[in-house]
């Protein structure tokens, strides 16, 4: 379904959405290492691996002087300054080390 909205997407404004080619690029790296790894640890590792990983590429991009969410999703929230996207960006990061260190206490006990 959310290759049929990206396509109309793309047929309506001659443009592809950021936000879907991350999801996909995000989506193809789990499922081929999923694949590559055939194991358990991967399957309850990836819930780890990938939050933490985004985590540290929008803390990494915002010390380059880049803001990852404003690049995605800037259409959407037009209201926003410069400050509350850097703010927006380095709650989003500690949530995503939030989530990583909660998946790994969960299942791991």
């Amino acid at each position: 379904m959310s290759s049929g909205l990206g396509v109309g997407f793309w047929a309506w404004t001659r443009r592809v959405p950021w936000l879907m080619v991350q999801a996909t690029v995000l989506s193809a790296f789990s499922a081929v290492m999923t694949a590559a790894f055939e194991s358990d640890l991967w399957f309850k590792l990836k819930n780890t691996v990938i939050p933490g990983v985004l985590a540290f590429v929008i803390l990494g991009a915002l010390q380059c002087g880049r803001n990852l969410l404003q690049m995605a999703l800037a259409p959407y929230y037009s209201n926003l300054l410069g400050a509350g996207w850097n703010l927006l960006a380095v709650r989003m990061a500690g949530y995503q080390l939030l989530f990583a260190c909660l998946n790994e206490v969960i299942w791991r006990t």
